[in-house]
């Protein structure tokens, strides 16, 4: 019966504090633009609880008598009910002109500060009462392996697990915002009553805490530590580590993933969820899969990231995202199996749990705070993989010392590099493929054969993985800049003419380098396409007021003409400086019209109250996170906000093109709900703008209404424009949205 109890209450515990983190992300989109940077600051913050939460548990469980420990956590478990259901406070808006990372976390802070925190520190709390009450009952050596609580470690990530997986495929599309953290109040209240029968069965064991301590198991491997200080803080240390560069490698593959795909729930989910599958794996009283094999296994897949890290996902992103999950999985395993190996006895049961805590943190806070700050682009992906290389265990003989040959081979490798390109172009035999072959292949077995020595294996790997990203690189970066919003880049290529904006690896904008032809449109905004068609009517409609969510390299602003104006929505101030200044885009320059530039997430703006003379009589969605647009401009509020902008008469276009989301089933049902009329283009074209003068494929999609003119959508038809004649689904709202509904699998 402790048994149940207790494994009951620590999977309702784990369910409850990973159902949060998804929760409180979706209520936060709508400030923030949906950017991934979002979820990463998130989990940091949730990290930095846990700690807390963990380093609560240590002290407590070393100061405090087991029946004491109990009735100051049922205090705060009650304390906890004066903070709930979870909702946001909007004491101030969201900074427009500087890094929104203070104001995340003090939103984080008041919603769920003290939630978080109590429940972070059950797990380890509720472990030791395990180990207290199970010992006090069972004093035989042959029940020695039930009285270990460690199994309880990989039954509270089994509840994690569930709920992450729960929430994109259960509790999202089915429930909405509202019921979800009331729902979350509900489970909490069972939580309560779940430590109400474990406090029950600490107060009737007769075992204190100075009696529990005793051996490792006998038939668990583990290392022998030393009892000399200096042996356990290296012990200490060890565990750190381990720990944190899954931590690393969990966000790193989030953000990989998200600048690709989209920043959508899901795809931040299923990093986090692997997270925990591993410590369920590592951490269970039975290895499914050997920790010798997935320890031989792992220097293959991680020299294979040398090259896949280079792969755009393009157009299947299902068929390489695995490749990336599987290499984040078996790492985890391999860190997360060394350290159950390594695991203390039950005496040091918090102490380890705390460590462990530590690590994970270093790890986020490392991609989330520190490696924006520090890097220009994205490399703490790559440094992890190092990382992971230099602490892999070692199955050989080789004793893992430093010497000068650990230095020797990876410089020998980066000469052989530079030597091989020099060859290659020489020869005028250079290609993508040749160059990956030259730079990969050779120096990819040479660093394979040190396997077995961690040290010289981890650095030959950095030296093939950056220098296949620095030679790999199609066009000249004239500058690169990162913020809160990802990493943007202003490239030349100057072979096809043009300058471009990339953000991540998505074009954002494209402008032709010949001065004589700089303020055409191209790319997704060329004249012959869909957005020509929505100004060549506009046009002739008269159209003074323009509001143009998203800015990109500001192409738009081109289709201006005196006396109009155009107003520029955007959130990333780094693509308002390039987008503006004349070194790098001048479409904002030489515009006709009078051209704003308003920072700020639109949909916060839009629904700011103005003078009825601000109102715009066309209005374009042209914002884009990473492949996709965020989704709190889909949502029927968003378009609710939308219509109160629009003048009567006035019109709405929105931009869709996407390789992974298809939008128009979401769109229509929209059309169908509110009674709007729908037209579409999708303009698709063969090769790219290097091959059709600067344009790339496009959908766009126009919202009428009924005090709009009926001949601008009859002058739209004329232009190959169509009505949407495929299946629609219920519209999104802020409370609920099922991403798997638009997803192109």
């Amino acid at each position: 019966m402790a048994g149940f109890a207790f494994c009951i209450t620590i999977l309702i515990s784990s369910f409850l504090l990973f159902m949060v983190q998804p929760l409180v992300g979706r209520m936060l989109l709508p400030s923030l633009g949906g950017t991934a940077a979002v979820w990463n600051t998130c989990v940091v913050f949730f990290q930095g609880l846990l700690l807390a939460g963990y380093g609560y548990s240590h002290y407590v469980s070393s100061r405090l008598k087991p029946r004491n420990q109990v009735k100051l956590h049922l205090v705060l478990l009650g304390l906890v009910c004066f903070f709930v259901p979870i909702r946001l406070f909007f004491w101030s808006d969201v900074p427009t002109n500087s890094d929104p990372t203070f104001w995340l976390l003090v939103q984080l802070a008041v919603m769920v500060g003290l939630p978080f925190f109590v429940i972070s520190s059950n797990a380890p709390l509720i472990q030791r009462w395990y180990g207290i009450v199970s010992a006090s009952r069972n004093d035989s050596t042959h029940n020695k392996r039930k009285n270990d609580p460690y199994f309880l470690y990989a039954f509270s990530n089994v509840g994690s697990l569930a709920a992450l997986l729960a929430y994109p495929f259960v509790i999202e599309p089915r429930f909405g915002l509202t019921t979800q953290s009331l729902g979350w109040l509900s489970g909490f209240l069972l939580l309560i009553i779940g430590f109400l029968f474990c406090g029950w069965f600490v107060f009737t064991s007769r075992l204190e805490k100075t009696e529990l301590r005793e051996s490792p198991l006998p038939d668990v491997p583990r290392d022998h530590a030393d009892v000399r200080t200096t042996a356990i803080w290296k012990q200490r240390a060890h565990w750190i580590v381990l720990a944190a560069i899954p931590s690393s490698l969990m966000l790193g593959v989030t953000t990989y993933l998200s600048t690709d795909v989209g920043s959508v729930p899901m795809l931040w989910v299923i990093p986090l969820a692997i997270y925990l599958l591993t410590f369920i794996l590592a951490f269970a009283r039975k290895q499914i899969i050997p920790h010798h094999l997935l320890v031989r296994i792992s220097p293959i897949l991680i020299l294979l990231m040398a090259v896949l890290l280079l792969v755009d996902l393009g157009s299947n992103p299902w068929a390489i995202m695995p490749f990336h999950l599987l290499t984040f999985f078996v790492i985890g395993m391999v860190c997360h199996g060394e350290m159950n190996r390594l695991r203390p006895p039950v005496d040091r049961l918090t102490e380890f749990y705390l460590l462990m805590s530590v690590g994970g943190f270093i790890g986020g806070t490392f991609n989330a705070l520190i490696a924006p700050n520090l890097f220009p682009e994205i490399l703490e992906y790559p440094l992890a993989l190092v990382a992971a290389c230099l602490v892999r265990p070692q199955l050989g003989e080789h004793k893992n010392r430093f010497s000068m040959l650990d230095l020797v081979w990876p410089v020998g490798i980066a000469v052989f590099g530079i030597l091989a390109i020099w060859l290659v172009e020489s020869l005028g035999l250079e290609s993508k493929l040749m160059t990956a072959a030259v730079l990969f292949l050779l120096p990819a077995i040479v660093c394979y054969s040190f396997v077995e020595r961690p040290i010289r294996f981890a650095l030959c790997f950095a030296v093939v993985i950056f220098s296949c990203q620095w030679a790999l690189v199609e066009q000249h970066v004239v500058v690169t800049q990162r913020g809160f919003f990802g990493v943007n880049k202003v490239a030349v290529d100057r072979q096809a003419g043009f300058r471009m904006l990339i953000n991540g690896r998505t074009m954002h904008g494209i402008q032709f380098l010949d001065p004589n032809r700089q303020l055409e449109p191209l790319s997704y905004y060329h004249r012959s396409g869909p957005v020509g068609d929505i100004f060549d009517v506009a046009n002739a409609m008269n159209v003074n007021r323009v509001g143009v969510v998203g800015l990109g390299t500001g192409s738009i602003a081109s289709y201006s003409k005196s006396g109009q104006t155009f107003d520029f929505y955007e959130i990333d101030p780094v693509v308002c400086d390039f987008a503006s200044n004349p070194q790098y885009f001048n479409f904002l320059e030489h515009a006709p019209g009078d051209c704003r530039l308003i920072l700020g997430d639109a949909r916060v703006q839009l629904a700011k109250p103005i003078p009825a003379s601000w109102r715009y009589d066309l209005l374009m969605i042209d914002a884009f996170s990473s492949d996709s647009i965020p989704t709190h401009l889909l949502t029927v509020e968003a378009f609710e906000v939308f219509r109160k902008r629009l003048n009567a008469g006035g019109v709405l276009a929105i931009h869709i093109t996407n390789k992974h989301i298809n939008l128009q089933p979401l769109l229509h049902g929209v059309a169908k709900a509110k009674g709007w009329n729908l037209l579409i283009r999708d303009d698709q074209i063969g090769g790219d703008h290097k091959d059709n003068d600067g344009k790339l494929s496009s959908t766009w999609v126009v919202f009428t209404f009924a005090d709009t003119p009926a001949s601008f959508a009859n002058e739209l038809r004329k232009q190959n424009w169509s009505t949407i004649d495929g299946p629609a689904i219920e519209p999104w709202t802020d409370e609920r949205s099922n991403i798997l509904e638009v997803l192109k699998w």
